[in-house]
């Protein structure tokens, strides 16, 4: 059970719109709002804004969005501003050397360079170069297959020319002074291009002499300070391609393996790395409220400046000192309208780079329309008391011995009508809007939290721990959020952890014994492997809840979290590896569990439209670039297991 208060608080996810559908009410009362919709007078004039300023070396992108575009002024609306700087990565070039081996996975090989080469085209600054060259070798020999150049279409097509034979014993040391020479081609000293190699070798090898040769193409390489990136185009389980600790990279993080689609992202965030001599040294954004919208206190994610112009304007300033260049910056806070009409929230980003030269640009408009639609209730009347009409007394006769007199009758007076009370009809304006209040019950849950321990999550995040560490804190904090203690009732949570890699399997049973599952979370760092059977994963997951114990009552719920693509997942018949995922993703849905994912890392590295389908829904995927980005979302994730609806 968690603490709803606090989510409910919370700013709402942004909404593409605001329903404002009346539910009850009358006709003409729509018909009003509407016409007076229709007739507004147009939005306020926009503030004059300054030119765009482009004599930094840094810029930046900047969107903004509302969660509502139309808001009644009862109510109040969410903000959300996010800024990406940006700096020239590899001001004087690239230059990338891709040195290929003839080998049964060339097909995979050769897709990976290109990408590579696709996505260092794609960051390369306007006005930079790149420039490419291919060189093929074999157990016969090396060649140059094409020279440095700035023809990046003769590059590409070169990339695709490795034949799919077996060479064990790849002449890599002469590939490597091939390397080096075209490196050095047409170096021009006043101007310092990013240098990369992409080397694939069969690497680990068995044979003492090759593992030698091997070392020593990397130490040629390695001499002309480099990066130095190296593949094995070799099925995991072979031979070759095996073991943690590749002889040619300085690091784990430069190494890539058959069927995984990681050399993308490590031509990215070391491009990044080059790009961190240029630094951003101040960075803000302003928003400019306009009489008749006001800041609502405590609402904003990062404190704001604050400021009130004569006009009535509010001005907002946010200011970062010293970013990092390659992260992007998000703030939101909560707008409460006091006017009705339009109104034009404008703004304006200044990038300020090392050398004090400043970017300046206009934040994009936001345009806001309050409306009088609040829910009213009609008073109730008070009804008038009747008196009450007190009882006619009856005349009796009296009796005498001589005769009996006939009684003289007594007017009976005219009947009074018997009061009805009043009835008034009262009509209620109903609307449905898209914020509500919501109490749900004590609502308890048996929860699986899936980790992926592939090897992959060797990768260190910004704070400098691998995946692995930061996804088992996260998933730490995650356990914290939940009662395993019974309540009054012998009611309380329960959770289970799976880790998986080439395989899948249960770290621990549903528990509520929190020494149990932390030991288990404990013990996932002992099994580290190749491989992302995603469907085992949700497989596993499930088979945790099936076998239970279940708590009556509880809601089912499967977290995963992977940082990568399906790697060694078998193909469905006639489809994709996707499809045996998503197969595997919806026996857990059918069988009831809610299922949320996360994806870790790089936007290449994970396959958001997968882990989006294999949700229980769109919004039950998040998307972290960096693991130190996972306790957040773990909080999320469990402030959403409710019962109220979304």
């Amino acid at each position: 059970m968690f603490d709803r208060n606090a989510h409910r608080r919370a700013i709402p996810r942004p909404s593409p719109r605001r329903l404002l559908a009346a539910a009850g009410a009358s006709a003409a009362v729509l018909g009003i709002a509407v016409g007076w919709l229709a007739a507004r007078p147009a939005p306020p004039a926009h503030a004059q804004q300054r030119p765009v300023v482009n004599d930094a070396a840094c810029a930046g992108s900047v969107t903004a969005t509302l969660t509502a575009g139309t808001v009644s002024i009862c109510d109040d609306v969410g903000v959300a501003i996010r800024v990406e700087p940006e700096c020239p990565v590899c001001p004087d070039g690239v230059k990338i050397v891709f040195v290929h081996i003839d080998a049964p996975q060339n097909a995979w090989q050769a897709r990976e360079s290109t990408r590579a080469l696709d996505e260092a085209a794609r960051l390369v600054p306007p006005g930079a170069t790149l420039n490419g060259a291919v060189i093929l070798y074999n157990n016969q020999g090396a060649n140059v297959l094409v020279r440095m150049t700035d023809d990046i279409n003769r590059v590409r097509s070169a990339l695709t020319r490795a034949s799919n034979t077996y060479n064990p014993r790849g002449r890599a040391v002469k590939a490597a002074g091939l390397a080096v020479q075209e490196l050095r081609r047409d170096r021009d000293r006043s101007r310092t291009p990013c240098e990369f190699v992409v080397f694939f070798a069969y690497t680990k090898s068995h044979y003492q002499d090759q593992r030698q040769e091997l070392e020593e193409a990397a130490r040629i390489v390695l001499k002309e300070d480099v990066t130095f990136m190296v593949g094995c185009p070799i099925s995991p389980g072979a031979w070759y391609c095996r073991g943690p600790e590749p002889e040619m990279p300085r690091s784990p993080r430069w190494y890539t393996m058959f069927d995984e689609a990681k050399l993308t992202g490590m031509v990215r965030e070391e491009m990044r790395d080059y790009g961190k001599g240029v630094k951003v040294r101040e960075m803000s954004v302003t928003q400019r409220l306009p009489a008749g919208l006001a800041l609502l206190q405590g609402s904003a994610s990062l404190t704001p400046t604050l400021a009130t112009e004569s006009d009535g304007t509010s001005l907002l300033t946010w200011t970062w000192t010293g970013p990092d260049a390659t992260t992007a910056q998000t703030v939101t806070y909560r707008v409460d309208p006091g006017a009705l009409g339009p109104h034009a929230i404008q703004g304006e980003l200044t990038v300020t780079d090392n050398t004090y030269r400043k970017h300046v640009a206009p934040v994009p408009e936001l345009r806001l329309d309050v409306i009088d639609l609040c829910p009213t209730a009609t008073p109730t009347p008070v009804p008038t008391d009747t008196p009450d009409v007190p009882p006619t007394p009856t005349s009796t006769a009296t009796h005498t011995p001589t005769r009996t007199p006939t009684a003289t009758p007594t007017d009976t007076p005219p009947p009074t009508a018997t009061p009805t009370q009043a009835v008034y009809r009262i009509y209620l304006p109903m609307l449905s809007w898209e914020k509500f209040v919501c109490v749900p019950e004590s609502v308890y849950t048996d929860a699986v939290v899936v980790l992926d321990m592939s090897t992959s999550m060797y990768r260190t995040t910004r704070g400098g721990r691998t995946k692995h560490e930061a996804a088992i804190e996260a998933a730490r904090q995650f356990v914290d959020q939940f009662s395993l203690a019974p309540d009054a009732r012998g009611h309380h949570d329960q959770l289970g952890v799976v880790g998986f890699n080439a395989t899948a399997w249960t770290a621990s049973p549903l528990t509520t014994e929190r020494g149990a599952i932390e030991a288990a979370l404990e013990s996932m760092t002992q099994r580290i492997d190749q491989g992302t059977r995603l469907d085992l994963a949700f497989q596993e997951g499930q088979a945790v809840l099936a076998r239970g114990p279940r708590m009556a009552g509880n809601r089912p719920v499967i977290v995963l979290l992977t940082d990568g693509l399906p790697n060694q997942v078998p193909f469905a018949p006639g489809g994709r590896q996707e499809d045996t995922v998503l197969t595997a993703a919806r026996a857990a849905k059918d069988a009831g569990a809610r299922v949320f994912a996360i994806g870790l890392g790089e936007e290449d590295d994970v396959l958001r439209d997968l882990l989006r389908e294999a949700a229980s829904s769109p919004s039950d995927y998040y998307f972290a670039p960096d693991g130190e980005d996972l306790a957040g979302i773990y909080r999320q994730i469990a402030s959403r297991i409710t019962e109220c609806p979304e």
